[in-house]
């Protein structure tokens, strides 16, 4: 049996379909940077970068904390969660992804952390009353500015996304 002919049909479909990934990747990035946001290289320096948060037409600003778990958070992004109020204190969401536990574990939070909870899930602190999470927090960022677009009782969308500071 001849194989010149299915291997030409090979190159044929491969070739086409290795150069469509290819312009859908060069597309996809530039489509990011239009938008101001950027992909993480494996050793990015974090103190460029900033974590936006959208919840309806606001906008917050924090600020990363380097770790292998705020890496693998950045891999993720952007991401849109649907976060609930929990306590009065944070709005939180599980992911369905589990992050690296390779941070500086707490049990206790400050006011603006936005930490990976060891449980599996997202938890961005907007009031403090001094509750212990037992299972553990490791902090992911800090906001600077947007604290507010987490308070009230409601359940909110929220859209993380990686940008450069300017």
């Amino acid at each position: 049996m001849n194989k010149a002919p299915i291997l030409l049909l090979s190159i044929s479909l491969i070739i086409p379909m290795t150069f469509w990934g290819i312009g859908s990747i060069i597309r996809d990035q530039s489509e990011l940077e239009r938008k101001g946001l950027v992909q993480l290289k494996i050793d990015e320096p974090l103190d460029r970068l900033s974590l936006k948060i959208t919840v309806g037409t606001k906008e917050g600003i924090a600020t990363f904390v380097d770790s292998k778990t705020t890496r693998d958070f950045i891999k993720l992004l952007p991401l849109t969660l649907l976060m609930d109020d929990l306590g009065k204190r944070e709005k939180y969401s599980g992911i369905s992804q589990s992050l690296s536990k390779e941070g500086s574990i707490k049990t206790t939070y400050q006011k603006g952390d936005i930490s990976y909870w060891l449980g599996g899930g997202i938890a961005t602190f907007y009031n403090q009353d001094n509750h212990e999470v037992k299972a553990g927090l490791i902090v992911l960022a800090r906001l600077e500015k947007g604290i507010d677009l987490f308070t009230g009782p409601d359940s909110i969308n929220v859209t993380f996304e990686v940008i450069k500071k300017k």
